[in-house]
Order: C-alpha cells, then sequence, then structure tokens
C-alpha cells in the first residue's frame, strides 16, 4: 500500500506542475512542463523574418520532440502502474480513469501532428504565403493541443486525489 500511495502522490505532483508550469529537476516532470513553454517559441516563429522564424520553429520543433518522449513515459506509466492500483484498490474510479486513458491516443497524435508539420516547415521549399499559413495553423493546433492536455491532467488530477481518500480509508 505504500507503493501505491507513493506513486499516487508522485503522480498528482506531476500533474499540478503541468497545469502550473512550475519547473522541476524531478525527471518526466521537468520535461513535460515544457508544454506550458511551447507557446513561446510558437509566438516567436510567426510572425517574424521568415530567417528568424525558422530559427525560432526549430527550437520549437526541439519542444515538440522533448515533450513528445516526456508525454509518452508519463502515460506509460499512467496506463500501467497507476491504472494497476486503480482496478486493485477503486472499482468505481476505474471506469473513469480507463475512459481519460483512452484520450492518450488523441493526446499522442496531435503532438505528432504538430511533429510533422513543424518538420515539414523546416524542411520543404514552400511560398512565404503558404509558410505562413502553414505556421499560424500549427500555432492553432498546438493552443488547442496545450489546452486539451490541461484538461486532462486536471480530470486525470481530481481521480488521482479521489482514488487516494479511498486508499487512506483502508
Amino acid at each position: 500500500m505504500g507503493k501505491a500511495l507513493d506513486l499516487i502522490n508522485q503522480t498528482i505532483k506531476e500533474h499540478e506542475q503541468i497545469l502550473t508550469g512550475i519547473q522541476s529537476s524531478e525527471g518526466i516532470v521537468n520535461d513535460v512542463t515544457a508544454m506550458v513553454e511551447l507557446d513561446k517559441p510558437v509566438e516567436k516563429f510567426v510572425a517574424r523574418r521568415l530567417e528568424d522564424s525558422k530559427r525560432h520553429l526549430e527550437d520549437f520543433h526541439k519542444s515538440l520532440k522533448k515533450l513528445d518522449v516526456a508525454l509518452a513515459k508519463h502515460f506509460q506509466k499512467e496506463e500501467t502502474s497507476v491504472l494497476k492500483i486503480f482496478e486493485n484498490d477503486s472499482q468505481y474510479l476505474t471506469s473513469a480513469f480507463t475512459l481519460l486513458l483512452e484520450e492518450h491516443s488523441e493526446l499522442r497524435e496531435r503532438i505528432t501532428k504538430a511533429e510533422t508539420i513543424a518538420n515539414e516547415l523546416l524542411t520543404t521549399s514552400i511560398s512565404r504565403e503558404v509558410w505562413e499559413g502553414k505556421a499560424y495553423g500549427l500555432r492553432t493546433h498546438i493552443r488547442h493541443t496545450r489546452k486539451l492536455i490541461e484538461a486532462h491532467a486536471t480530470s486525470e488530477a481530481e481521480l488521482f486525489k479521489a482514488l487516494l481518500k479511498d486508499i487512506q480509508k483502508k
């Protein structure tokens, strides 16, 4: 039970840090909070000279790759270890958590799509008008993705707190 409590508490802290954008020196949390920082390079690469925009787009693309790796680790932990705790300690919360786990694939797909668009902007030769149009589209896409991740993290954090209460009652 102690390991379960530690894992749930750690996951709650990760979600709180994702939501508040607090930088942490601890592994995945530090990487996942990069999502909050994605708006900064997105803004920089859209409304500048094309040469400057590409440099900022490279920074943005690096942030996306870092986020992709961090989310994969975070989601893996939730889909395995955390799910087992729900299944063992709180059957009535398991169905709600399982529904939230289904959102992981959509979030992964959104990050992959953003990486694809960013890579296309970096590597293909297209007119300035098309480049700017795609860049604005990418900015809109990543803003919506960030909002989805924040909503997802909020919902999971609430479930984790409910699970923690259930475990502590035992």
